[in-house]
């Protein structure tokens, strides 16, 4: 060993030395960066992940969005707000559900054998996804057996560009064929 070294090793101490061998080799091992200050200050910062959205729970918009009119059970209440279990409006064609999510629809409207009269209102707020995942939690919830829905016919829908509520009689006109 170089006198230099030697001296130098005994004025530090060899356990101050094995320490910092030991730290050089867990540090590296791991994957820490071991260079100190200014060197670090010209690295370019990590850049943070894009945040994921959270899944959509369809349950949870549902309950959200048409839970208070429609009731959890999807029943409605009697008389105010039609039931969506066993409703053709629900299962049948999903464009015409669709129609109804996105503009809303006003008037009369025979759901079930019974007369309803009061006003939806149109759920533009959501989107594409969030409302395809409610209707097709819809038409496949509450004893409804219907096939599901893709955003990319809520998109399709959406762009018709419809703006005011619909009636009965203009869906049923514009019912796609079953």
């Amino acid at each position: 060993m170089p006198r230099f070294a030697s001296k130098h090793l005994e004025s530090i101490g060899i356990g101050a030395v094995i320490g910092v061998i030991a730290f050089l080799i867990i540090n590296v091992a791991v994957g820490r960066d071991i260079v100190p200050g200014p060197a670090r200050a010209r690295e370019q910062p990590a850049v943070a992940a894009p945040v994921q959205e959270a899944a959509v729970d369809p349950a949870a918009l549902y309950a959200t969005n048409c839970g208070a009119c429609h009731q959890a059970n999807g029943e409605g209440l009697p008389g105010t707000f039609p039931p969506l279990a066993g409703s053709s409006w629900v299962t049948g064609d999903p464009e015409t559900l669709i129609r109804i999510m996105v503009a809303g629809v006003g008037g009369p409207i025979e759901v079930g054998g019974q007369t309803y009269n009061s006003a939806m209102p149109p759920q533009g707020h959501l989107n594409d996804e969030q409302m395809a995942a409610i209707a097709t939690h819809v038409r496949s919830s509450f004893g409804n057996q219907a096939g599901a829905v893709e955003p990319d016919l809520v998109a399709q829908v959406r762009a018709e560009g419809r703006s005011q509520a619909w009636t009965s009689d203009e869906l049923e006109a514009a019912r796609s064929p079953e």
